[in-house]
Order: structure tokens, then sequence, then C-alpha cells
């Protein structure tokens, strides 16, 4: 799977261009659901039970993201959350949940240092 991932994804898997209006209308001047559809294609019940299993091995998967409202790092265990037995544990693991990412000049970009959203 990683190798798939590593080797077959495009930037056309990652975000699709928006047309020149996106820049008065939205949020940027690209959107990543093309993004959020590949991590779908891989994070589902069967990842989630061998993640599970691992985690009742003693390894564990962390993932970082980056809350960008707060400017703090996140990081997620997914073996806990997969070990958790939650009914939402596959939606609390979904990119949904999950801060979006942003590209300087692609996607809106927000410091709070900074007095919260800027242009680019």
């Amino acid at each position: 799977m990683l190798r798939t991932v590593f080797t077959s994804v495009g930037p056309s898997d990652i975000a699709s261009k928006r047309s020149l209006l996106a820049a008065i209308n939205n949020d940027g001047m690209a959107d990543n659901r093309p993004l959020w559809g590949q991590i779908s294609r891989y994070i589902d019940e069967r990842l989630l039970e061998k993640i599970a299993d691992e985690h009742a091995k003693g390894r564990i998967l962390l993932v970082g993201t980056t809350n960008l409202d707060a400017c703090q790092p996140v990081i997620w265990n997914m073996g806990k959350i997969a070990a958790s037995g939650a009914p939402g544990r596959s939606t609390c693991s979904a990119p949904s949940s999950w801060p979006r990412p942003r590209s300087p000049a692609r996607f809106p970009d927000h410091d709070p240092r900074r007095g919260g959203w800027r242009d680019l």
C-alpha cells in the first residue's frame, strides 16, 4: 500500500484547481478534497482492525497533524483510537475530523499570532 501511495499519487490526486473567481468566492485557489478521497480510500474498518491488532501487541502508530488555529502540533495515537472499539472510531480517524493541510499561496493561510487569516 505504501509503495502505491508514494509512487502513484500525483498533483491532481492532492488538489484540484479552482477558477479565478475562487479568489473572491472561496477560501483558497485549490480544493484539497481529492487528498481526502485518497486518504479515505486507505483508512477503512479493515485497516483499523489491523492497527488495533498491532496495538494489542504493544506497537504504536502515531500520526502528526497541525492545529492551525492554535499553531500547535497534534499527535493522534491511531492504535488507541483503533483499539477503542468506540462506535465512531472510523469517523474519528477519518480525514474529515483532521485539520485541513495548507500550502502557501494555494490554500488559505491562518496565523493567529498575526491576527488570524491573512491574504497571500
